[in-house]
């Protein structure tokens, strides 16, 4: 990990580490991460730890100085404030088997509104956006058609301070609703709040 250029074993850090590694279920000796499993999960587990992968790079980005606490963190407390009732930190598990974990889960509100998902991208990409995506279309097919997926991606970690419009078109192909934070937020707050 310090590869990366950033030595997240230290204070705060090492929390959300930690914080990380166990959602994912993913063990930690030094710099390498794994997860002990039998043959029949072995697919799962690989899921997970790519999955957790991510999500630590996504950690490394907040070792810049400029940015002072979780995207993530953000959000929920942007929720709280907002009285935004959610699950935070859930595992679903998709048509194809795998698990997926989502940043939040808001439950269905009947007559007025779906179950919604949120997933939160500190440093948007394609990579990241696609990993989303693929989330996304796994748990849509294994949960109905009665839910919703709000994809919040972080523009303060862009280069520019602006997310690529073409991470915004894949996610408008996958009628998932992009809420670019700083920007659209207040623009779905009725909605997950409903």
């Amino acid at each position: 990990m310090s590869a990366s250029g950033c030595n997240v074993i230290t204070g705060a850090r090492q929390s959300k580490l930690d914080e990380v590694l166990n959602g994912f279920g993913i063990d930690r000796n030094e710099d390498e991460l794994y997860i002990v499993c039998n043959d029949d999960r072995l697919f799962s587990a690989i899921n997970m730890l790519m999955q957790g992968m991510a999500t630590v790079d996504d950690l490394f980005f907040t070792a810049r100085d400029n940015v002072r606490s979780y995207f993530s963190e953000d959000v929920g407390r942007w929720f709280e404030k907002h009285g935004v009732r959610n699950l935070p930190n859930i595992l679903m598990r998709g048509q194809s088997g795998f698990e997926t974990k989502f940043d939040f889960v808001i439950p269905k509100t009947p007559n007025t509104a779906p179950e919604r998902f949120i997933k939160t991208v500190s440093t948007p990409s394609e990579q990241s956006v696609v990993n989303a995506l693929f989330g996304w279309g796994d748990i849509k097919n294994a949960r109905g058609d009665d839910s919703a997926f709000y994809l919040f991606l972080n523009k303060r970690n862009c280069g520019d301070g602006n997310i690529d419009e073409s991470l915004l078109r894949a996610c408008h192909n996958y009628d998932v609703r992009p809420v670019v934070w700083g920007q659209d937020e207040q623009s779905v707050l009725k909605e997950l709040a409903a």
